[in-house]
This record gives C-alpha cells, sequence and structure tokens, in this order.
C-alpha cells in the first residue's frame, strides 16, 4: 500500500472529527444566541420625560382604584379590566409611585415587564446570568376552577430558549399557605406550589370603602385581563380573618 493510500483514512476521520466539532460549535452558538437574545414581544415602558405624561400616569392608577371602590359600593356584580399597557406604566413609573419600594420588594432584576394574551400573564424582567444580562420570563396560565382563581406555572424561559425542570433542579418549587390578610390587608387565602398551581381564594376585602367581594371568574384577553366581581355585605375597618 502506498502512502496516499494509508492517508486517506486518517482525512476521512479528520473530515468526520471536523464535521462533528463544527456542529458542536454552531449547536453551542445558537443555543448561546437563544438564551441572550432579547425576544421581540419584551418592550418594557420607559418614564416619560415630560411631567403631564409622569401625572398622567399617576392619574391612571387613582382611578382605577377609584373605579373599583365606586363599583363595589354601587353594589351590583361588574366586570373589572386590568390593562397590560397601564401595569407596565406603573411598574416602570414605581420609584416615583411608591419611593420605598425596594424596602418591600427586594430589586433582583431591572425593567419588569407583564405581557397578557394567548390565554396567560407573562411575567419577564432583565437579570444577570453568567454575568451577562438576559431576559427572563415565567408563564402563568389563570383560570377559575372550584370558586377559586388558579394560576398554573407554564414554564420558564431565558431569552427565548426554555428551561425545563428548573424549578427542582434549583429548588425553585416552594409552596406557600397564606390565610385571608396574610398578604395584605383584606387579602384572600393563597395556597399551592408553582408545580402543582396556586390557588387565590375567590373572598376578599377591599380597605377602601370596606366592602367585602367575591372574584366569580377570570378570563384572559388580548393584553386585558378581566376579574367578575360581585360585590357583598359592606364592613367595617377591621380585621377580616
Amino acid at each position: 500500500m502506498d502512502a496516499a493510500a494509508r492517508k486517506r483514512p486518517k482525512r476521512r476521520w479528520l473530515r468526520v472529527v471536523l464535521a462533528i466539532f463544527g456542529a458542536g460549535s454552531l449547536g453551542i452558538a445558537l443555543v448561546a444566541w437563544g438564551l441572550l437574545r432579547t425576544p421581540g414581544w419584551y418592550a418594557p415602558a420607559s418614564v416619560p420625560q415630560e411631567r403631564l405624561e409622569r401625572q398622567s400616569i399617576r392619574d391612571r392608577l387613582v382611578e382605577a382604584e377609584q373605579a373599583f371602590t365606586h363599583e363595589l359600593l354601587h353594589g351590583e356584580p361588574f366586570k373589572y379590566h386590568i390593562y397590560e399597557k397601564y401595569v407596565n406604566e406603573w411598574l416602570a413609573m414605581r420609584y416615583d409611585l411608591y419611593p420605598r419600594i425596594d424596602e418591600v420588594v427586594a430589586p433582583i432584576a431591572r425593567d419588569p415587564f407583564v405581557s397578557i394574551g394567548d390565554g396567560r400573564v407573562r411575567l419577564a424582567a432583565k437579570y444577570n446570568v453568567a454575568n451577562r444580562e438576559a431576559i427572563v420570563s415565567a408563564d402563568f396560565s389563570p383560570t377559575f376552577e372550584n370558586g377559586e382563581i388558579l394560576l398554573r406555572f407554564d414554564g420558564l424561559h431565558c431569552g427565548s430558549m426554555p428551561l425545563p425542570n428548573v424549578l427542582r433542579a434549583f429548588d425553585l418549587d416552594r409552596s406557600v399557605d397564606l390565610d385571608r390578610n396574610d398578604a395584605w390587608p383584606g387579602s384572600p387565602t393563597i395556597a399551592g406550589s408553582l408545580l402543582e398551581g396556586i390557588r387565590v381564594g375567590s373572598h376578599g376585602w377591599w380597605q377602601n370603602g370596606g366592602v367585602d367581594y367575591e372574584v366569580t371568574n377570570v378570563q384572559v384577553g388580548d393584553g386585558v385581563l378581566t376579574l367578575d366581581v360581585t360585590p357583598l355585605a359592606r364592613q367595617a375597618r377591621r380585621s377580616r380573618h
């Protein structure tokens, strides 16, 4: 066998190794791109420069609270709409609206964003992953079952890549069991876990007006979350356990 014939098998193996290495490098590059890219749906609001625009956002928050109070005091069942656009404006203005918010909720991420649609509510923010800033998001599907609001966890994403089994791997599937008033004054019961679903009780108490209420349904629309609410008896401002 001449020298040229002996070199052919080596060259074939070299081509195979290079092909595998190239495919592996391409795969790693695609995964890194998927993890670190900014998804097209991620568009957090920014704080307006104009004072009048900032005041309008503050006014909308006050109007939203007053509208809920007015409907409760009216005493008839009503639909209450929570709009994605307004929620994101309030999130952008959170330090103007609540200057001490970091003392209540630790700032573990930046530029939070809420997306509502396709039957789910998506919570997203910028988070440092391996010294790189990435968009991390969690999806929840709200439904109304057995007289409660059920929040089903539909997955966690980094960039545009799903992160399977991350809850168990990082011990994030913690249980919660809160009685009425434990989360905030007048709050409903909240219990469950991410994997099993978080159940939010239908009965709550609204401080502004002192009215008990019951949520009877929840619907996810395009950019809006709608709650069906029935006012109950008006009560004095006291513990609602």
